[in-house]
C-alpha cells in the first residue's frame, strides 16, 4: 500500500523515534490540525468547537472600508458533531463611489447524521452521513454527502497514529468499479518545538506527488506562541538552494477550561492603510462532551468561504 509505504519512509526521514519536547504553542498546532481534518469523527481526541475570523481593512486611495465577522459553531452532542452551523457578516463602504457600498449576511447549516441510513435525511442543502469502518491497524470513517436528498459522493478518511504521529489519507470511492482510491495523504509530526505538515497527492497510480513540507515552529522566548516557517528550493545552473523564513502568520495559544484555542494573525498587505485579520480557532477535549463556550465569539473563515464540497466542508473561491 502507498499509505503504508509513505508513512514508514517519513518516519525515517523525520527520525521521530526520538521524544518530543514541545513547546505549548505548537503542541496545541499539531492537535488543532488533527482535529481540523478529522472534525466529523467521534473518535477524535479533540475537536473543533467554534471558530471566528476578523477582517478589517482601510484603503485611502479608494476611500473604500470593509469589515467582516465570520461565526462558525460545531454544535457535539455527547461526542458527536451534530451541525455545523455558519453566518457571516460583511459590509463594504465606498466613500468615492457609494454604488460600489454593500452590506452582506449569509447563514447556512451543515447537518451530521452517525451510524445510520439515508431515511435520517432532511432533504436540505447540507446533509452527511458519517460511519465508522476501523480496523485493528487504523482509526476510519466514511463521509457520504448530500444535497436535497441526492447523494453527491462518498469519502473515506483513514487515520494512522504513533507516537507524535498522525497520518490522515483521503481516498475516493468510484461505483464504477467499487474500488476506492487514495486522493491525498496529510502528515503531522511533532518533534521537540516543531511541527511538520506534509502533503502528498495522487494524481494517479503511478505518479505521486509530495509538496515542500510546511513548518511550525516555536517562539524562543515565549511559551505561548509560535509561528509558520516557510523553506524554498531554487535551482542555480547545478546547485539547488534551500532556504528558510518566518511566514507572515504569528499563532497564539490560550487555555480554557474544556480546551484551548490558538489565535491566527496575518501580517498587513502593503496595497491598504490600515488592516486587522485574524482567525481563532476554539478546540475541546472530546472527553467534555459539550461545547466550550455558551456564548462564543464568531468565528471566522474568510468571506469567500462559502461553498460547500463532498467533504461537507467550504471552499474558497477566487
Amino acid at each position: 500500500m502507498i499509505f503504508k509505504s509513505l508513512f514508514l519512509v517519513s518516519v525515517a526521514v523525520f527520525a521521530l523515534n526520538e521524544a518530543a519536547s514541545a513547546n505549548t504553542c505548537t503542541d496545541a498546532m499539531y492537535k488543532i490540525f488533527v482535529a481540523q481534518k478529522t472534525y466529523a469523527y467521534p473518535e477524535s481526541k479533540f475537536q473543533i468547537d467554534s471558530v471566528y475570523t476578523y477582517e478589517y481593512w482601510y484603503e485611502s486611495a479608494n476611500k473604500e472600508e470593509y469589515k467582516s465577522e465570520t461565526i462558525q459553531n460545531h454544535i457535539i452532542n455527547d461526542g458527536k458533531l451534530e451541525q455545523i452551523t455558519i453566518e457571516e457578516k460583511a459590509k463594504t463602504v465606498n466613500q468615492n463611489n457609494p454604488d460600489l457600498s454593500e452590506e452582506r449576511l449569509d447563514q447556512n447549516t451543515t447537518y451530521f447524521y452517525h451510524d445510520t441510513n439515508e431515511t435520517v435525511l432532511k432533504n436540505v442543502e447540507r446533509e452527511l452521513i458519517i460511519s465508522d469502518c476501523k480496523t485493528n491497524d487504523n482509526l476510519c470513517y466514511i463521509q457520504n454527502a448530500y444535497h436535497k436528498g441526492k447523494k453527491l459522493g462518498e469519502i473515506k478518511t483513514k487515520i494512522n497514529e504513533s507516537n507524535n504521529y498522525t497520518g490522515i489519507e483521503i481516498c475516493a470511492y468510484s461505483s464504477t468499479d467499487n474500488n476506492e482510491y487514495p486522493k491525498a495523504l496529510t502528515e503531522y509530526f511533532l518533534k521537540k518545538d516543531t511541527v511538520i505538515e506534509q502533503e502528498t497527492a495522487y494524481y494517479n497510480a503511478d505518479s505521486v506527488q509530495p509538496n515542500i513540507p510546511k513548518k511550525y515552529v516555536a517562539d524562543p522566548t515565549d511559551d505561548l506562541k509560535c509561528y509558520r516557517i516557510v523553506e524554498v528550493y531554487s535551482v542555480s545552473g547545478k546547485d539547488t538552494i534551500h532556504y528558510e523564513y518566518q511566514a507572515d502568520e504569528t499563532y497564539i495559544y490560550r487555555p480554557y477550561a474544556k480546551g484551548f484555542s490558538i489565535k491566527k494573525y496575518y501580517k498587513n498587505e502593503s496595497s491598504v492603510d490600515k488592516e486587522e485579520r485574524y482567525t481563532e480557532t476554539f478546540v475541546i477535549d472530546s472527553k467534555a462532551k459539550t461545547s466550550l463556550r455558551k456564548n462564543r465569539k464568531p468565528v471566522k473563515i474568510a468571506p469567500k468561504a462559502r461553498y460547500f464540497d463532498l467533504l461537507g466542508r467550504y471552499k474558497f473561491t477566487k
